[in-house]
């Protein structure tokens, strides 16, 4: 299990949802949503493991919440496979 999170911090429970923020200092919130939220969006699409995705964007910034589907075996190569998808967006 490679996530990246130091394994102190990762809960000893089972994740219920994932936490994504994104910051663009000074944008508006339809330009945050152009730029960052629908990109974001675009790059989970279809992930396995995720039962919804919710968005919002305000000025400066984009949140995310993975909920993940409780039948999951495996929530970290959920969120490894999440963090992957995201980081190669450029």
């Amino acid at each position: 299990m490679a996530t990246g999170m130091p394994r102190a911090l990762l809960p000893s429970g089972r994740l219920g949802a994932v936490s994504v923020t994104a910051v663009l200092p000074s944008a508006s919130a339809v330009d945050v949503e152009r730029f960052i939220t629908f990109r974001l969006e675009e790059a989970l699409e279809g992930l396995e493991g995720i039962e919804e995705l919710t968005s919002t964007s305000t000025n400066g910034v984009a949140q995310l919440r993975l909920k993940l589907d409780p039948e999951v075996d495996d929530v970290a190569e959920v969120v490894e496979e999440a963090r992957s998808r995201l980081s190669s967006i450029r």
